[in-house]
């Protein structure tokens, strides 16, 4: 457990932020910069020796990219800048949008969205045997997927490309399956609501 003199509380205010990235905090190798983009969405770039992540504070704390040990993290996008939005989906490049990580948490008694296992598909007949069929083999593969995925990306991270290559000539495909998979059956249960 940390004692009150190893931590620090610093009070954020939007007027803190400028066009110009300052640094407010550094401790033993670790710093925090603000700033602003030109879309005017605030920003803050935490860093260390190995690299560095971009937190919005006013957009619901997401990270907008990270970079660590000159590899960009962020999926690529035509925006190079968050842009200002109400809703958190409208702002493009958004790396925990893109990650799938924007709504994992707890529930609460505020949630309002059905409980899991209690979308049940309406349709009858062949189209139901179809969405069954996908359905279970999008759940099967997104199990087999995610380790898949890490194991490919520490090897890429790592500098072990020749391992890199070899599973990733597995994992691409079956991580396209599960994406468009799960849009398919997203799109089965709104058509047939």
């Amino acid at each position: 457990m940390q004692s009150d003199e190893e931590c620090a509380a610093i009070a954020l205010r939007r007027a803190s932020f400028g066009e110009k990235e300052r640094e407010s905090v550094r401790y033993r190798g670790l710093g925090a910069s603000i700033f602003r983009y030109d879309t005017g969405i605030e920003a803050i770039r935490l860093t260390n020796a190995r690299g560095s992540v971009v937190v919005l504070p006013y957009l619901g704390q997401i990270v907008w990219s990270a970079t660590f040990d000159g590899v960009e993290l962020a999926m690529q996008s035509m925006f190079r800048a968050p842009r200002p939005a109400k809703v958190i989906v409208e702002t493009y490049g958004c790396l925990a949008y893109h990650a799938g990580l924007l709504r994992n948490g707890v529930p609460s008694p505020a949630d309002t969205h059905a409980l899991h296992g209690e979308m049940r598909f309406p349709g009858h007949g062949p189209i139901r045997t179809a969405y069954l069929a996908l359905l279970i083999s999008h759940v099967l593969l997104s199990v087999v997927a995610l380790p898949m995925v890490l194991i490919t990306f520490f090897f890429s991270l790592s500098g072990r490309f020749p391992q890199h290559r070899k599973i990733a000539r597995y994992t691409y495909p079956i991580w396209l399956y599960v994406s468009v998979t799960g849009v398919v059956v997203y799109a089965m249960l709104a058509a047939w609501r």
